[in-house]
């Protein structure tokens, strides 16, 4: 097994069958160096083993760090424990594709860049609501003025008399 760190590229030609290990490190230089990055800092480090066989290659990925992050909840700046991991296959193919568990490259590609990859998949495992793991690790002096300026009033429960002959057909 060889130990390979932060070289995006892995070439393929030439690689022998049977398991290779490679280590990334996700940080504020890794997404600056992106065209276009949702995360700006955060630190992670990324395993990779790769398993060679005779017609397509098994990648298992396990990423562990954070990422820096804004609450949904309160506002306030945190850092977001990650820890995941997926595996996937690759095989040479005539039309590229990444779909759950599959990426297909073109058929002539013998050097991989797993940059992108590596962003995606981290994208993908990001929650769709960015919370402190409890409402007690917020900021409590922001979640106060939200509520103070969010200028919520108490709603008059009255009706349009024009709509209350329909509501009575709703409730029979």
């Amino acid at each position: 097994m060889r130990f390979m760190y932060n070289d995006f590229i892995i070439h393929l030609e030439g690689l022998e069958i049977g398991e290779h290990s490679f280590k990334y490190l996700l940080d504020k230089s890794f997404f600056e160096s992106l065209e276009y990055s949702l995360i700006e800092d955060g630190k992670l480090d990324v395993d990779l083993i790769l398993i060679k066989k005779q017609s397509f290659y098994n990648l298992s990925f396990k990423y562990k760090g954070y990422v820096d992050t804004i609450c949904h909840h309160c506002g306030d700046d945190f850092k977001l424990p990650m820890l995941f991991e997926f595996e996937t296959l690759l095989k040479h193919g005539e039309e590229e594709l990444e779909d759950d568990g599959l990426w297909v490259v073109g058929k002539n590609c013998i050097n991989l860049d797993v940059r992108h990859y590596l962003y995606e998949s981290l994208c993908l495992f990001l929650p769709s609501k960015i919370t402190h793991a409890t409402e007690e690790d917020c900021n409590q002096e922001l979640l106060d003025k939200l509520n103070e300026y969010s200028g919520e009033t108490e709603i008059e429960n009255t009706t349009d008399p024009r709509w209350d002959a329909l509501n009575k057909l709703n409730k029979n």
